[in-house]
């Protein structure tokens, strides 16, 4: 796993949990906000959240630059964890 004091650069770029945790603040408020239905909008917000927690599971020992192709792969579904 990428550390802070041995990839500097990696880390700044691989701390899109940064990003997650405002769109998970911002899909709270909404959901308390929220008094009409809100599926569809909490079907696009929790698929955005889920996509830069994903990114950054993926990419947690990327030490190179990340192209396209490299992108497509961090955002795929995890396949080396075990769900609970």
């Amino acid at each position: 796993m990428l550390t802070k004091k041995e990839n500097p650069a990696e880390w700044a770029a691989w701390m899109i949990l940064t990003d997650a945790h405002k769109h998970l603040g911002a899909l709270i408020k909404e959901l308390e906000d929220a008094d009409e239905d809100f599926e569809i909008e909490f079907g696009i917000d929790l698929g955005h959240l889920y996509g830069h927690l994903n990114r950054a599971w993926n990419g947690r020992n990327e030490t190179n630059e990340i192209d396209d192709d490299t992108w497509k792969q961090h955002s795929k579904f995890p396949d080396d964890i075990t769900t609970i």
